[in-house]
């Protein structure tokens, strides 16, 4: 297994950029982008930051499509 210098990733709803956003990759419409803490409205309901899979680690954020619940981007590490 190669070695990472990080495994860490923050959620692509959480704050994104305005080239993030510009992107169309946080594309789904109905969607909440939280842009601060106080737009969160259960706080133990959200994930900021996941440990990545090195399979999926390619940037700084993770993401999903809400639209489509079963397709990740970016998978979560597994330890099985």
């Amino acid at each position: 297994m190669d070695l990472t210098t990080r495994s860490y990733s923050v959620n692509g709803w959480m704050n994104p950029t305005a080239s993030t956003l510009a992107s169309g990759y946080l594309h789904a419409t109905g969607y909440r982008v939280f842009k601060k803490q106080s737009d969160i409205p259960r706080v133990s309901e959200i994930y900021i930051m996941l440990e990545e899979s090195p399979g999926t680690i390619n940037d700084d954020w993770s993401s999903r499509n809400p639209d489509a619940p079963r397709n990740w981007t970016d998978m979560p590490a597994s330890y099985i």
